[in-house]
């Protein structure tokens, strides 16, 4: 027979286990999801955070659920932002990019890389979004606004994209640059120039240009793309030579064409072919940084 004393410090014992067992546990979910937020912010290596908030908005992240957005909040890739009917959230990316989420809209941010070389994708479920790109991306950079049928790709620039979700109608306005616009449905990319918006609905044939209509526009909108429009004023040098560059479009050892757009800027290709075959040997998706001399072969 076990003594009664044997007894109870064995039941004080496995108390003691059982508690202890519980406390690593815990300790363990704790290490997991640290480990898991900074494995996360690694991959990231971007300085992302909430610029400034009006109104409503919840930030969703997996694993953690739905948050009240905060100045200061930190956004990882992947987050899930929504603002209410009246709300408004600015956010802050690597010191050098700013979006404003308008009110009612949904998005899904995904960054990769750092501050230096990025991708960075805005998924519009629904809404609105401004997009201030103030300095122009490197080649090993990249920025997209995508819907469910289009992707918007800039390199330096001020847009606004808007998005029915039901009627599946995309609107992107410029405000400063260019933006190039392709629907997944459509091996056909379209341009548009500052000053301009385009509206389709996944097919460009149907697409339409005009000029910018600001009669929706917001008073915070107007003074987010101000103040986008100011920064981009106050740091571009004033010399010409460096604002702009000269691209000659050459067809058998002499100039066909020339260009004249701004530096970080696309362009466009001369719209008469000088030949029945060939093409021009340039990727028209990439930015002009210099002088350039494009050759028909």
């Amino acid at each position: 027979m076990i003594p009664v004393e044997n007894v109870e410090q064995e039941e004080r014992y496995a108390g003691k286990g059982i508690f202890i067992f519980g406390a690593l546990l815990v300790l363990l979910v704790v290490c997991i999801i640290a480990i898991t937020r900074n494995k996360k912010t690694e991959e990231s290596g971007r300085d992302i955070k909430v610029l400034s908030i009006d109104g409503q908005a919840t930030v969703y992240r997996d694993g953690e659920g739905y948050k009240n957005a905060y100045n200061g909040m930190e956004i990882i890739s992947g987050d899930v932002i929504s603002t209410g009917a009246g709300g408004y959230l600015s956010i802050s990316m690597d010191g050098n990019k700013c979006i404003m989420v308008e009110p009612a809209s949904t998005i899904i941010l995904e960054a990769k890389g750092d501050d230096k070389h990025n991708r960075t994708q805005i998924t519009v479920e629904k809404g609105a979004v401004i997009s201030d790109i103030r300095e122009a991306l490197d080649e090993q950079s990249s920025y997209e606004v995508v819907t469910d049928n289009s992707i918007i790709s800039v390199r330096g620039t001020i847009f606004r994209t808007e998005y029915n979700a039901e009627l599946m109608n995309v609107k992107v306005a410029v405000h400063h640059g260019t933006v190039e616009c392709k629907p997944y449905f459509s091996n056909d990319k379209v341009v548009v120039e500052c000053g301009n918006e385009i509206r389709f609905d996944g097919n460009v044939d149907d697409a339409v240009i005009s000029d910018i209509n600001y009669s929706g526009y917001s008073d915070k909108m107007n003074d987010f793309i101000a103040e986008a429009e100011k920064h981009k004023e106050d740091h571009t040098v004033d010399s010409d030579e460096d604002k702009q560059c000269v691209v000659q479009f050459i067809y058998d050892g002499e100039v066909f064409a020339t260009k004249t757009v701004d530096k970080g800027d696309l362009v466009n290709e001369p719209v008469i072919y000088p030949a029945v075959e060939g093409e021009w040997q340039w990727d028209f998706s990439d930015p002009v940084m210099d002088d350039v001399s494009i050759e028909w072969k």
